[in-house]
């Protein structure tokens, strides 16, 4: 059980210094003298919703593999190849 203790607290020590680096980096920028235009700002947002939307059109797409592999799997029916009932009708 302390082994457990440790492995969590090894995790929240470790977040905590990577959001303690993240601010600290933050706080420490100067003066930038740069430009964005207002079309790059358009071009992120359509990346991130491209990005959401193909994550989601991947899992739905591994999901019906997966349901159908199991279907196919643990199904009742046994499927007949179409070559084997016409033979079977001759």
């Amino acid at each position: 059980m302390k082994i457990r203790k440790m492995e969590i607290f090894g995790l929240k020590q470790a977040f905590s210094l990577v959001l303690f680096l993240l601010v600290f980096l933050l706080s420490c920028v100067k003066d930038v003298y740069g430009y964005l235009d207002p079309g790059t700002g358009s071009y992120v947002l359509q990346l991130i919703i491209a990005f959401f939307v193909g994550a989601l059109y991947t899992s739905k797409m591994i999901r019906g593999k997966i349901f159908g592999f199991f279907k196919t799997t643990f199904s009742r029916k046994k499927h007949v190849h179409k070559s084997n009932e016409r033979a079977d009708q001759s």
